[in-house]
This record gives C-alpha cells, sequence and structure tokens, in this order.
C-alpha cells in the first residue's frame, strides 16, 4: 500500500514538472508572470505600473528581469503631497532592489 502512494506521488511531481516545463518554454509562463508582477507593484506602489518585457532565466537559479519599467504616481488629484510621501519613498526602494 505504501509503495502505490509513493508512485502516485512521483507520477504527480512528474507531471507537475512537464506543465511548468511547457509553460515556461512556451512562452504562456512569462505572459502570466508578466500581469502578476504588474498587478502587485501596482498593488504595492498604490498607482498604475506598467512593464515593457519580462524574461525568465534559469544561470544561477531563477533570475527575473523586467525591462522598461514605468512607475506613474497615484492617480488621486485631491491627496496631499505631505502624506504621500510614505508611499514615494517606498516606491524609490522596491524599485531600486528591481534594478
Amino acid at each position: 500500500m505504501r509503495r502505490s502512494w509513493l508512485r502516485l506521488f512521483w507520477a504527480g511531481v512528474l507531471l507537475v514538472g512537464i506543465g511548468v516545463g511547457y509553460l515556461v518554454s512556451s512562452g504562456l509562463g512569462e505572459e502570466l508572470l508578466h500581469d502578476e508582477i504588474e498587478i502587485q507593484l501596482s498593488r504595492l506602489l498604490q498607482g498604475p505600473v506598467e512593464i515593457g518585457h519580462v524574461e525568465l532565466h534559469f544561470d544561477d537559479g531563477l533570475q527575473l528581469e523586467a525591462r522598461s519599467l514605468s512607475a506613474f504616481p497615484h492617480p488621486n488629484p485631491d491627496a496631499n503631497p505631505e502624506t504621500e510621501l510614505p508611499a514615494a519613498l517606498r516606491a524609490g526602494r522596491i524599485l531600486a532592489h528591481i534594478d
């Protein structure tokens, strides 16, 4: 009985690996990753973010490269600049780590 669960586990690992390999090689994975990165950065920076191109590499581990990144200020025209300053500082820190 234990061997059948072990075989089922390894079969599941193999199928997940094949699925992930397909997503990465077909480019669909990069599109999904591109959209998710834009959504998460927009949420963190509280403003629209656009990324031109995302590349995924497997050099010394998994590397993610985003090019043509544009982050815009919060679109609220009634906002007080003094209260928006901490968000701007956080944005600078996040973009510095991305660069």
